[in-house]
């Protein structure tokens, strides 16, 4: 037998009790696809590379709100490993 007819889908035989007992119909599902679109904004970074709007994105309020929080948990990470590897 050629390596070409060992798995060769449309030869495969398969006993009565182990097909399918009963066919049932292929239910269609629509698949949602991205489209492209033009956008007008450049968000916080334009594409000469400097920040358009730096300022507004630092003075947001997660970012103030979370930052602080960030900070705390790096020193208190870094404390923590300072005291393991000591």
């Amino acid at each position: 037998m050629s390596c070409s007819t060992d798995y060769d889908i449309d030869n495969i035989i398969v006993p009565m009790g182990m097909g399918p007992t009963a066919i049932e119909a292929v239910k269609v599902k629509e698949v949602f696809t991205p489209t492209w679109r033009v956008s007008t904004d450049d968000g916080p970074f334009a594409l000469d590379g400097h920040a358009s709007s730096s300022s507004s994105v630092l003075n947001s309020p997660m970012v103030r709100f979370f930052f602080p929080l960030v900070v705390f948990f790096l020193f208190l990470f870094f404390f923590l490993f300072l005291l393991l590897v000591v």
